[in-house]
């Protein structure tokens, strides 16, 4: 399994923003994504809330590879709650 882990001030506990997605996208999983195997990626433990608008855009350029309905076959989330994790990973197949 490949982690990715995102890195966020401490002072943001809420992510929001398809551009704001986009960049820590290029900027954080980009060169770490990996297509042939499962890709953890880690947000941490202080980030509350994640709005659909961000997980859409972090994930928007790997959906151009693959069929967001085999999404789990690549991406696990795991964040500060299992309500969060499935949060997000239903916003990114949306």
């Amino acid at each position: 399994m490949n982690t990715i882990e995102l890195i966020f001030s401490n002072s943001i506990v809420t992510l929001t923003g398809n551009p704001f997605g986009r960049k820590i996208y290029e900027t954080q999983v980009k060169e770490k994504f990996r297509y042939n195997e499962i890709n953890e990626i880690l947000f941490p433990e202080h980030i509350e809330k994640v709005a659909i608008s961000f997980s859409q855009g972090l994930i928007h350029e790997i959906l151009g590879k693959i069929n967001k309905n085999e999404l789990e076959k690549y991406i696990v989330i795991k964040a500060s709650s299992d309500e969060l994790q499935q949060k997000i990973l239903a916003d990114m197949k949306f």
